[in-house]
């Protein structure tokens, strides 16, 4: 009998363990405790720009994010859970031509990548 009860309370034990795995899970994708839909930064990569230069990223037409320098950058407005995104370069230096890879998408990853060539 004291078998069948230890086999009793660890299976209740997993049990209780899988809820609330499920629950973590369902609770994330709900947003914060605000009542806000989950949010995502998007960002990527910048390269070829030289010391003095910048550029200034736009994400969606809004968001302008001045780079000034080469390698992580990120917008600080998030992008919603789901909701799109579209990264284009808004001003450029002169002489040097800025291109975008990876610039629209959904979802919750992106991989930005921005390479500015003469």
């Amino acid at each position: 009998m004291k078998n069948q009860l230890k086999v009793l309370e660890a299976a209740c034990a997993l049990a209780r363990c899988a809820v609330t795995a499920v629950l973590i899970s369902i609770l994330g994708a709900c947003g914060d405790r605000g009542g806000n839909p989950p949010a995502h930064t998007i960002g990527g990569t910048v390269s070829g720009l030289s010391a003095d230069q910048r550029v200034t990223l736009r994400n969606n037409g809004a968001n302008p994010t001045p780079v000034t320098a080469n390698g992580a950058f990120t917008f600080g407005a998030p992008v919603v859970s789901g909701g799109t995104y579209a990264v284009t370069v808004s001003t450029q230096r002169i002489g040097k031509t800025c291109t975008v890879a990876n610039g629209s998408g959904s979802g919750v990853t992106a991989n930005v990548t921005v390479t500015c060539k003469r």
